[in-house]
């Protein structure tokens, strides 16, 4: 009697910490397979076992605010970008009387040109850049 009561005293002890254990596995594959940092795993079960947790969701917080802080970059250094491009060809159209706002121009009409054909967000960018990029003339 006394061995089968260990038996189930056991398993009983080996679900309660296997439990929490796998609740963290399965949840510690979601961020870095699909770049979800969204993701949080449950605190419970062993101070340990809580303590790991609460490491992965303060760890996965960590990345996900670093991931807006980089794509909040991005869009500045591509607006610094486009505006480094604008003043670079409005400097070169001064040059000149007869094509004073051409590269302007050139990159509305091509832009509409693009939304006409139904191209994409980021294709329309790159046209945009190549109608203002100076060139030799």
């Amino acid at each position: 009697m006394v061995p089968f009561a260990a038996l189930i005293l056991g398993y009983l002890f080996a679900v309660g910490i296997s439990t929490p254990i796998r609740a963290l596995a399965a949840s510690t594959p979601a961020p870095s397979a699909a770049v979800i940092f969204r993701q949080r795993t449950p605190v419970q079960g062993a101070a340990e076992i809580s303590e790991l947790a609460e490491t992965f969701n303060s760890m996965a917080g960590n990345i996900e605010e670093f991931v807006e802080q980089l794509k909040q970059a991005a869009a500045e250094n591509h607006e610094s970008l486009l505006g480094s491009i604008r003043m670079l060809a409005a400097a070169i159209d001064e040059k000149d009387p007869y094509t004073r706002g051409h590269s302007g121009r050139v990159a509305k009409y091509a832009v509409i040109v693009g939304q006409q054909l139904g191209l994409p967000a980021p294709e329309l960018d790159k046209i945009r850049i190549s109608a203002l990029a100076p060139r030799r003339r």
